[in-house]
């Protein structure tokens, strides 16, 4: 074992725990990284970030205690289990720090053996942990074996053990953009594949036994998931790369069309990068009008979106949107990237005022991107009086993944080829409060959004309890440049 070599250098850090029903754990591994990383000579500033990815367990209740007790922790809630890769995401997003390190919840490793890592830290950007003397079960070693052998066959990528849930990173070298697979717990597999050009190091580090708790890494679901996802991030890297050798080649037409044959399934790309024109999903033609039928844990109600012309915000034309709330409004822009919102008007109820809400840079809505890839975004949202005073900032992250493409069913009628994008939001308010959504939207073409999905959480203060609540809109009638769809009352 290589010797250390600590430099009187002090760093900044992140620590990432991904948490699924961990409550036998995760009191004890959080209480001791914290008592650690505070006393530690070369820490000079260091955050907790526990990502609760769907815990069906105590987990929840545990990590708010646990947030109240330590003030570096910052706690992320996924509604629903979203996977390995997409919690270690989204507390990437909410992390602040140069570097990261990525820490399994389960116990089985120690925070101080991050000395080893770190040791490395000048001359290396990414530094992995290889599990010698594994505490696991003979079945979960052979699987981590054959999983590593693949991913050599696959990707290329040889390592010892690419999936040691003890990893180190510089910042710099973590690109979330244009990540087909991350989601699950092929995470790691494609994050190396795209840092090529980065030094990484593996380093021996010590591995403990799970004292409580189920291991899931190694259900038969996850395993198959897991190979299938593999070959899709192969396929998809390798139609990437020639995809943009053909386009600096300028061998690439508008109207081409390439197929990738996946495991049981065929993905569809235009050779303008996508294999859809996002214009044609999301129609901003003046006197455009969309009914739906708005269900939530109240009660059910309609509502109605219409275009109603454009402004210039600026130095860009918008398209006004009127909202379902009759005299609130959003201001639409499509540019290379997608579709974006400028402003939104909110009018005022009972004593609130009107007020107007600025995104700068704009609020990413629907991105142009591939199928199965994700679009990282952050803005500053700044709300304002009618009069022009501002009366709050806030911040707001997102993650925006095209899921797929696919048929869907509503009361306006069956759409064909729809897009299903997946998002999260996370805004903080003042304080410790923050408001969250984890949403599902699906936009037909020719048609716009025909139904969505969110899941809503907020919590104003350290001392209030999460409020939770979900709304559901789907499209009962539309009038679209003149052509009428679905029940018209």
């Amino acid at each position: 074992m290589e010797e250390l070599n600590l430099s009187n250098k002090r760093y900044s850090l992140s620590v990432i725990f991904p948490v699924y029903n961990e409550e036998g754990n995760i009191e004890k591994t959080v209480d001791e990284s914290a008592k650690f990383l505070s006393t530690h000579r070369i820490i000079k500033d260091y955050e907790i970030i526990l990502v609760n990815d769907g815990s069906k367990d105590n987990t929840e209740k545990i990590l708010n205690q646990l947030s109240e007790k330590i003030p570096c922790t910052k706690i992320i809630t996924h509604r629903k289990n979203l996977g390995y890769g997409a919690a270690l995401t989204s507390g990437l997003v909410e992390s602040r720090y140069p570097f990261v390190l990525f820490m399994d919840a389960d116990g089985q490793f120690n925070i101080s053996e991050i000395d080893k890592l770190i040791s490395f830290a000048d001359d290396y950007d990414i530094i992995i942990g290889n599990r010698y003397n594994r505490k696991d079960s003979f079945w979960r070693v052979a699987l981590g074996r054959i999983y590593g052998w693949l991913v050599f066959l696959l990707l290329g990528l040889k390592f010892k053990d690419i999936n040691c849930g003890f990893k180190l990173f510089k910042r710099g070298t973590l690109n979330l953009e244009n990540t087909h697979t991350s989601n699950g717990g092929v995470f790691y597999a494609e994050i190396f594949s795209k840092a090529k050009g980065c030094k990484v190091k593996e380093v021996p580090v010590g591995h403990f036994p799970r004292l409580k708790g189920k291991q899931t890494g190694a259900s038969k679901k996850v395993i198959v998931n897991a190979v299938m996802d593999l070959i899709k991030l192969k396929m998809c890297l390798k139609q990437t790369t020639k995809m943009q050798a053909a386009k600096r080649k300028g061998l690439l037409s508008g109207n081409a069309k390439i197929l990738i044959l996946g495991v049981g399934s065929v993905i569809l790309y235009s050779t303008s990068i996508l294999g859809y024109n996002l214009e044609e999903y999301y129609p901003m033609n003046q006197g455009n009008i969309w009914e739906y039928s708005v269900t939530d844990d109240e009660e059910s109600d309609r509502a109605i979106n219409e275009i109603k012309g454009k402004e210039i915000i600026d130095g860009k034309e918008v398209i006004k949107m009127l909202l379902a709330k009759e005299g609130d409004c959003a201001y639409l822009h499509f540019d290379s990237e997608g579709v974006k919102i400028y402003k939104n008007f909110k009018k005022g109820e009972d004593e609130y005022k009107d007020e107007y809400i600025m995104y700068r840079p704009p609020r990413l809505a629907f991105p142009n991107i591939e199928i199965g890839l994700v679009k990282e975004y952050s803005t500053i949202l700044s709300e304002y009086s009618v009069s022009g005073e501002k009366k709050e900032e806030v911040a707001e992250t997102g993650l925006i993944k095209l899921e797929s493409i696919e048929d869907i069913e509503v009361p306006a009628g069956k759409f064909t080829d729809c897009l299903k994008f997946s998002v999260i939001y996370n805004k903080k308010a003042s304080g410790v409060g923050y408001e969250k959504s984890d949403c599902e939207i699906w936009l037909a073409p020719g048609i716009g959004k025909v139904e969505e999905f969110c899941i809503y959480a907020e919590r104003e203060t350290a001392t209030d309890a999460e409020e939770s609540s979900f709304k559901i809109y789907k499209l009962i009638s539309a009038v679209i440049n003149g052509k009428k769809i679905g029940s018209q009352e």
